[in-house]
């Protein structure tokens, strides 16, 4: 394989044809009719391919990305653009990623009312060939087809997708397919207009003799080893041209006698030429009637902007944040031309710099997602997330996040994670967000936009538990029994239920979670805890920040406060037995005020506070110090570890009356989670719960084994 120059080389015979071929001229008129003639890019390439077909015979041909972004061709969704082929006389126009954002339908229409024919083999509408697969001209008496084939970067239109079942076939099935229909028309050559990478062109080359010559452009831009190649010959002397957008225009002299040749390559930039033309004065007449009609309708202001503001694509992710109250928007870095907004911003001001114009899309992504993804969000405009935190607080890998796009940066998401994720389509661009912006709330005028992390969000998990437990208790004689705790070593079944209620925004956190732990056997209470607490954070700091913490613990079935006697003839007999008859329901509390360290994997909670019973019995507050520790580790999209501590310890040295206000207290949990599904999963659980009392040495230890099936449910706003 050989990589040569654009160079002008020695015909190899007098049977010759040229071709006039463009790349990417994105519809890129000027609104302006005044001087039109001299300062339309789109005129001057018309003059110029006037000229040339005066000095030679040509074949032109446009190799996509024709239609888009253009703000007169998005406007009259390619109508102009079409004009232009048909009134210079292009046979075929290859498509392309950016021709589609017209839309599939528009396209069709267009190609039923133009001679011009718009070509792709392989862009199927319900297993059929949308486009022409390709066009036959007769060059020198010898029959030539012209074969399009789009890139695999086409990005339809997610409506047209659904209704029409579009998709895009594979190259070299759609080639082959094609191919077999050519020899039956007897063609002598084989051109293929391409949009593939070299790469995918080399292969084709390799898998089909019959093709003559590639040619490259639209999607493919010639990009090739760290610059740009303009031609590639093969051993058997079989060309890859490819035309890159900056070039303007090319000629590709061809020779024909043996094969296909290419004999000579030239890239012109157009230029001013007056023309007298009868086609190219019916086509000023047509652009400048469109011209009008745009002026017409997208002439009309929006708004009046006082202090200037320059809208890039940072500010625009800012806009779809606030518009669907986002935890994070994330933009194409291209999805915008720089536009500074001052005085009358009128529509086509808008229409103009707006390049991803495809529809705005709100979907949710785990927190695992965007670790994977930080690759490939470091390509686009991110906001509200950034150092693996969203509003101030580290991403939690199996929480979902509300993330908004435009329908390409969502299809790049979900090739990239692949697998499908469920959107919501608002049925909005980013120009129909700006322009009611701009008629009505104006926030993206805003020149602070911290407000957006002020916003309060609230989020409930809910966790249902069904588990089988196998618990071992060691407990002194005449210790007090810890409340919720067995006193007695079982295998059983049981139920446990959390309920997380979340409210925060960038800078206060509130936390409130129920929770219920109990199993029975026999009449008899062996897990039998109902608590409460509710945690305040205020987030400051990205690691150390303050927290107060209040937690009350109680019992789900009231239990007796002593044993039945064996025998009734004293007086503490007596007593015993009317403890035994009464129902009794003991209430703890905590009160706790601290620092908490967050980070992606660890929290970790230390403070002052303390613990009182307040009912049944009812004691003296008991002050210490608590620790808590959670760490948290995803290994596979399906497996998590957790690790959580809490403890309390009271190191005041209680007197004689009060000895049972030193104690240590203390619940170690390790945890393996299989996620079956987002509502389903399953985990072993070791949980080993620590009491000594510190006056008189006494211990209580639990140690217990849990399989559960874990049923959980997660909204969010």
């Amino acid at each position: 394989m050989l990589l040569l120059p654009a160079v002008r080389l020695p015909a190899e015979s007098a049977d010759q044809a040229t071709l006039l071929l463009t790349s990417n001229l994105e519809g890129r008129f000027i609104p302006e009719i005044e001087g039109q003639e001299t300062k339309d890019p789109m005129l001057l390439l018309g003059q110029s391919i006037i000229m040339e077909s005066r000095r030679r015979n040509i074949l032109y041909f446009d190799l996509g990305n024709s239609f888009y972004p253009g703000v007169l061709s998005k406007q009259n969704y390619g109508a102009a653009m079409m004009d232009f082929f048909s009134y210079f006389r292009c046979r075929s126009a290859l498509i392309s990623s950016l021709d589609l954002r017209i839309g599939v339908s528009s396209l069709e229409f267009l190609q039923s009312h133009s001679a011009t024919r718009l070509l792709s083999a392989n862009i199927l509408k319900e297993n059929r060939v949308l486009f022409k697969p390709y066009t036959v001209q007769e060059i020198r008496g010898r029959k030539i087809a012209f074969v399009g084939l789009s890139s695999k970067r086409i990005l339809f239109d997610i409506a047209e997708q659904n209704v029409y079942r579009i998709s895009v076939e594979e190259e070299s099935k759609a080639l082959k397919r094609v191919i077999g229909e050519l020899k039956g028309q007897g063609v002598d050559r084989i051109i293929l207009l391409s949009g593939l990478t070299y790469r995918d062109n080399l292969k084709l080359l390799n898998a089909f003799p019959e093709i003559g010559l590639v040619v490259a452009g639209g999607d493919q831009r010639g990009a090739l080893v760290g610059g740009r190649v303009v031609r590639i010959e093969t051993a058997d002397r079989r060309s890859i041209i490819t035309v890159p957008p900056d070039r303007g225009y090319c000629l590709l002299t061809l020779s024909l006698d043996h094969g296909i040749a290419v004999s000579d390559v030239q890239f012109r930039k157009p230029a001013h030429y007056p023309v007298a033309d009868e086609r190219y004065d019916n086509f000023i007449e047509r652009i400048t009637h469109w011209k009008k009609q745009f002026a017409e309708e997208m002439g009309a202001v929006v708004t009046r902007v006082k202090k200037p503001v320059l809208l890039d694509q940072k500010r625009i992710a800012y806009l779809l944040q606030d518009v669907e109250d986002a935890e994070l928007a994330i933009v194409k870095n291209d999805a915008i031309e720089p536009l500074l907004l001052e005085k009358d911003i009128s529509l086509a001001d808008i229409l103009a710099a707006v390049n991803d114009n495809f529809a705005v899309y709100a979907y949710r992504l785990y927190g695992d997602d965007l670790n994977k993804l930080s690759g490939l969000l470091n390509a686009y405009s991110v906001i509200g997330y950034s150092d693996n935190k969203i509003q101030g607080y580290p991403v939690t890998p199996e929480r979902k996040y509300l993330v908004v796009s435009t329908q390409t940066v969502f299809e790049e998401i979900q090739k990239a994670l692949r697998r499908k994720i469920r959107y919501r389509n608002t049925w909005n661009t980013i120009s129909d967000i700006i322009i009611n912006d701009l008629k009505y709330n104006r926030a993206v005028l805003n020149e602070d936009f911290r407000y957006l992390e002020k916003r309060f969000r609230y989020m409930v998990n809910v966790r249902l538990s069904a588990f089988y437990e196998a618990s071992r208790v060691i407990a002194d004689d005449t210790i007090k029994i810890p409340v919720g705790e067995s006193d007695q070593s079982y295998n059983k079944w049981g139920i446990e239920a959390r309920l997380d209620l979340t409210l925060s925004n960038r800078y206060h956190k509130l936390v409130l979670t129920p929770y219920i732990f109990y199993s029975t056997q026999n009449d008899q209470l062996l897990n039998n805890l109902l608590s409460g607490t509710l945690q305040y954070n205020l987030n400051l700091h990205p690691i150390v920040n303050p927290y107060q913490k209040n937690r009350i613990e109680t019992v789900v079935v009231p239990i007796r406060r002593a044993a039945l006697p064996i025998e009734i003839t004293t007086t503490d007999e007596l007593r015993q037995y009317l403890d035994y008859r009464k129902l009794n329901r003991p209430v703890d509390i905590r009160e706790t005020v601290g620092v908490s360290a967050q980070s992606r994997y660890i929290t970790g909670n230390i403070g002052f506070g303390l613990e009182k019973y307040i009912h049944e019995p009812v004691n003296p507050a008991v002050f210490g110090i608590e620790a808590l520790f959670a760490f948290n580790y995803q290994f596979l999209n399906y497996l998590t570890y957790g690790l959580k501590l809490d403890s309390f310890l009271s190191p005041i040295k209680a007197g004689s009356k009060n000895s049972d206000n030193n104690y240590f207290r203390s619940l170690l949990e390790n945890s393996l989670s299989i996620r079956v599904m987002d509502t389903l999963s399953f985990s072993l659980r070791h949980r080993w719960y620590y009491y000594q009392n510190l006056y008189n040495n006494k211990h209580y230890s639990s140690t217990q084994f849990l399989t559960s099936c874990d049923f959980r449910m997660n909204f969010y706003k």
